[in-house]
């Protein structure tokens, strides 16, 4: 019996010497290095000093790191979608001046060749009225060299 005390004895002592893994000396706290793989993620832990007592931050700390870095990336997503947003909207924007740069275009083309026709036909105008202005002029004289003869062959 006292060889089952001794050994319980023993067996109990050892396991109150028996240090963790997760169990840093005093003054010490646990530092990570998280490295992430395509396949996973592996966490390097080191023991560093202990400067003040929040230097040794815990999971809950953590959280609220990452809830902090969720909303500015959050504040960050918005400010980008409103950028996409407007960038969409400068794009179709783009595209109706584009169009209306193009009906411009056309204008022209158009305004040029209607002016050349004006100017062509105004040539024509003129001609026209020039002949015109012989023709009268023709008239006048065949009708005064009418008149003159008929004068002249009719009896008195």
């Amino acid at each position: 019996m006292t060889s089952c005390i001794s050994i319980l004895t023993l067996c109990g002592l050892a396991g109150v010497y028996t240090q963790s893994t997760n169990v840093h000396p005093p003054g010490m706290c646990a530092g990570y290095i998280n490295k992430y793989t395509h396949a996973d993620q592996c966490v390097y832990s080191f023991t560093v000093p202990k400067r003040d007592v929040n230097d040794c931050k815990g999971l809950e700390d953590t959280v609220q790191n990452m809830n902090e870095r969720t909303n500015t990336l959050e504040t960050e997503l918005k400010g980008m979608q409103d950028m996409l947003k407007m960038l969409h909207q400068n794009m179709q924007a783009n595209q109706k001046i584009g169009a209306l740069e193009e009906k411009v275009i056309q204008c022209e083309q158009s305004d040029l060749m209607l002016r050349e026709e004006n100017s062509h036909m105004t040539a024509e105008l003129t001609e026209a009225k020039m002949a015109y202005h012989d023709v009268s002029k023709d008239l006048e004289r065949l009708q005064f060299e009418l008149e003159n003869a008929q004068t002249e062959h009719t009896p008195i």
